[in-house]
């Protein structure tokens, strides 16, 4: 299997450079990878399906965290990470090791 920074290389010869607001939101690169999941949004319903499958990596069309731009600086709230929806993705992504 490969690991998270392979899979980001495979990635961007398919489709080219990421945009800003693209990329890894979690996990380490150096994470080897053992199994994928595809989904619209990292809700916790999709981080329990993937573990179930035996994923640890996840690739979301919708960023990770609300609001939307939080990571690439733009305004918002400074306690984000706080936020039910974002703290709750958090834990289960830590608790299950998510690459």
């Amino acid at each position: 299997m490969a690991t998270v920074a392979e899979a980001v290389d495979i990635l961007t010869e398919l489709v080219g450079p990421l945009n800003q607001e693209e990329g890894i939101r979690y996990g380490k690169l150096t994470a080897e990878i053992t199994g994928i999941c595809v989904c619209w949004m990292a809700t916790p319903q999709a981080i329990e399906f993937a573990q179930g499958k035996g994923a640890n990596f996840m690739i979301c069309h919708e960023d990770l965290f609300l609001p939307y731009g939080k990571l690439e600086g733009s305004e918002g709230s400074a306690d984000f990470l706080s936020w039910e929806i974002n703290r709750g993705r958090l834990e289960l992504l830590g608790k299950y090791a998510m690459a």
